[in-house]
């Protein structure tokens, strides 16, 4: 598979976008949106839309966006808070049921594609939030491909980040500034093929020429 050139100008769009991010999530409530407008701009980045103003773009999403980014963002504080509980219970059980730790695993699963493909989708298009949550679990099931993709690299991330920080604790803050957009640059190119898929209409099979007898 050829990698994707990536090139100076790109990196310098993604640390610029990386601090905007940051700052915008500080007040935490309005982390939804922020990371909705951090979608937007990443695509344009990824895209190598020519002569784009970063902070520009990023307000504009941000605004845009920003009761849906908001909802999806209690949305998805909601179904972490649910799924700890629910593994909690589990633990507490000492994992007595099979049957439960299916279901945890699924619902797990379930959650965090449908939390991963809901704010892109937001960024990229307009609907109501009942048809966007309908519309990124059906992405998540439809490209089951890419969505085990994006689950094994962000676990890879994750596990790398948590294990430098339990040894080197400084590194808390680096890994503070750096996750965020992280994710958002392994989610979007990925995202952006799926989007560009949808929107691209199939090309009609070309007739066979037939021969008279």
């Amino acid at each position: 598979m050829k990698l994707p050139q990536i090139t100076t100008k790109q990196i310098l769009q993604t640390i610029q976008l990386a601090f905007i991010y940051v700052i915008f999530s500080i007040p935490l409530i309005t982390m939804g949106a922020a990371t909705c407008a951090a979608y937007y701009v990443s695509l344009k980045i990824i895209n190598k839309t020519p002569d784009i103003n970063i902070f520009s773009l990023f307000f504009k999403s941000f605004t845009q966006n920003f009761l849906q980014g908001t909802l999806m963002w209690i949305l998805t504080v909601g179904i972490i808070y649910l799924l700890t509980l629910f593994w909690q219970n589990l633990a507490q059980n000492d994992f007595d049921s099979f049957f439960k730790i299916i279901l945890a695993i699924i619902l797990s699963l379930f959650g965090v594609m449908l939390v991963l493909y809901s704010f892109p989708t937001i960024a990229r298009y307009t609907n109501k939030f009942t048809t966007l949550l309908r519309n990124s679990a059906i992405l998540s099931i439809q490209f089951y491909t890419y969505s085990f993709s994006l689950l094994i690299k962000l676990f890879i991330i994750y596990f790398l980040a948590g294990f430098l920080t339990y040894f080197i604790p400084p590194l808390f803050f680096v890994c503070f500034i750096i996750l965020p957009i992280t994710t958002v640059m392994i989610i979007s190119p990925i995202t952006n093929k799926i989007f560009n898929e949808l929107e691209t209409p199939p090309q009609p099979e070309p007739e066979e020429e037939t021969q008279e007898k």
